[in-house]
């Protein structure tokens, strides 16, 4: 990610824009590139749908897009679900069972969403189990502020 980022400073782009489109992955690794897209003010827009880690990626932009509508992208989902650990053999992460990973993922919900917003992700990233996925649709990724800006293309 990096060295994508850096081949990019020399250009005269009017916005960056991260397309982000993916079943999840790593957690930690996620929230490194959603830093890494912060820091450079990366756009995050998503096609079709973005779940699981792939939600901390797309918050890391410094403007996030939703697809209200699109013949392109279909509308924009954010999957979410409580996370899972390998330190735990694939259990549930939880209050009780992994105090610095919910830490980790508090930290990160503060620096890249507003606080109504980080709680609203939180609760539900916790609502669900770490083996079912909730999806949040576009127009409530605005209400809440997870999106910035929504976008309807024809």
């Amino acid at each position: 990610m990096n060295q994508a980022l850096r081949n990019l400073e020399g250009r005269e782009c009017v916005e960056t824009i991260v397309i982000v489109n993916s079943k999840g992955g790593d957690l930690a690794t996620a929230m490194h590139i959603g830093e890494e897209l912060r820091n450079a003010n990366v756009t995050t827009d998503i096609h079709q749908y973005c779940d699981s880690a792939c939600s901390f990626i797309y918050i890391g932009g410094a403007r996030r897009l939703a697809h209200l509508s699109s013949n392109i992208t279909k509308k924009t989902k954010l999957g979410v679900h409580q996370p899972s650990s390998p330190l735990f053999f694939g259990r549930c992460v939880s209050h009780e069972n992994d105090q610095l990973a919910i830490r980790k993922i508090q930290n990160y919900l503060a620096l890249m969403l507003p606080k109504e917003t980080a709680a609203y992700f939180y609760k539900a990233m916790f609502s669900e189990s770490c083996k079912s996925m909730g999806h949040i649709d576009a127009e409530v990724l605005l209400e809440t502020g997870i999106a910035t800006d929504g976008v309807d293309h024809h």
